[in-house]
């Protein structure tokens, strides 16, 4: 059971990344986070049962606690098509449960081209229009068309600030019937939140494939991808009269992800079989520079400021 999906199918829509893109196809459901998609769950599975592959290379993990991989590293722009695979192969590993997504990397077409993509957003929640996507791609191939050359880059802006209000309810009696004691409820108390994000995504590749003969040809490949994540989140607690406190939690966090891969692959297609090896190098890793929590504790009564940080 395999769903393929091509390079054009994948760009006729504005999805921010991979994840995304992945995530229209049937039996898929997205982790989403701010918002915006970055892992996958396929026929219901947790996201660290689906193997991820670019060009049919394993990716290793992004998380510290599982073996999930972070698809909003990449961006669609990348791609020249997805391949899921819902049922393994005798060629696949046996720990996909979930199932095995193949990302395919652009390679040079036959002809020149060349392409520049700019888009903009507008964020009601702040007020502001500085979400972007820029990106920029060229190929060729020389040398008698023997030698493909390839290069894409992206940077990309988002604003993923978030807002909500919430309220709790409680009755001190034994017995509680919402339905017909709706009018002794007694509000608990009144919490606000306000999260502040803005993630910014530079993607790099550079792909070289030359044709030695009608039988033998070598690709080499190497693609750089960076995520950072700034956060402010702040939320305030108002209990209810009795108690008469407030509580505020401001925090700070900054965080990057990066992926970076290289590889090189040698294809043979001989009368009796076809032959494929090469050597690959695939790296993730996280960072936290800042990452500080604030609480601010007092009552009407008299004032308690407690306060607490952490790196």
């Amino acid at each position: 059971i395999a769903n393929f999906v091509s390079a054009d199918k994948i760009k006729e829509l504005p999805d921010v990344n991979a994840a995304e893109a992945i995530g229209r196809l049937p039996g898929v459901a997205i982790s989403r986070s701010g918002g915006e998609g970055s892992k996958i769950v396929v026929r219901g599975l947790d996201t660290k049962f689906t193997a991820i592959n670019i060009n049919g290379t394993r990716l290793p993990s992004t998380s510290g606690t599982d073996r999930s991989v972070d698809l909003s590293l990449i961006s669609p722009e990348l791609l020249s098509g997805v391949e899921l695979f819902k049922s393994p192969t005798p060629d696949m590993d046996g720990d996909a449960l979930g199932g095995t997504v193949n990302l395919n990397i652009l390679k040079a077409d036959d002809r020149p081209r060349g392409s520049v993509k700019v888009r903009g957003g507008y964020n009601d929640l702040t007020g502001q229009a500085q979400d972007y996507t820029a990106t920029l791609s060229g190929s060729r191939r020389i040398f008698g068309s023997r030698l493909g050359v390839i290069a894409t880059a992206n940077v990309e802006r988002y604003n993923r600030s978030s807002s909500s209000v919430g309220q709790s309810w409680s009755d001190s009696r034994e017995v509680i019937d919402t339905a017909l004691n709706i009018l002794g409820q007694q509000a608990g108390g009144i919490t606000l939140r306000y999260n502040q994000q803005i993630r910014r995504r530079y993607n790099g590749s550079l792909g070289l494939d030359y044709t030695f003969n009608r039988s033998t040809d070598v690709t080499v490949l190497g693609l750089f991808s960076r995520t950072t994540n700034d956060q402010f989140n702040h939320s305030e607690f108002y209990s209810a009269p009795v108690s008469n406190t407030i509580r505020a939690n401001p925090s700070i966090r900054e965080s990057a992800s990066n992926l970076y891969t290289a590889s090189l692959t040698t294809r043979h297609k001989l009368n009796f079989a076809n032959v494929e090896w090469g050597v690959n190098y695939r790296r993730t890793f996280g960072e936290t520079p800042i990452s500080l929590y604030y609480r601010f504790d007092a009552s009407f009564g008299g004032t308690n400021a407690n306060w607490s940080d952490g790196f």
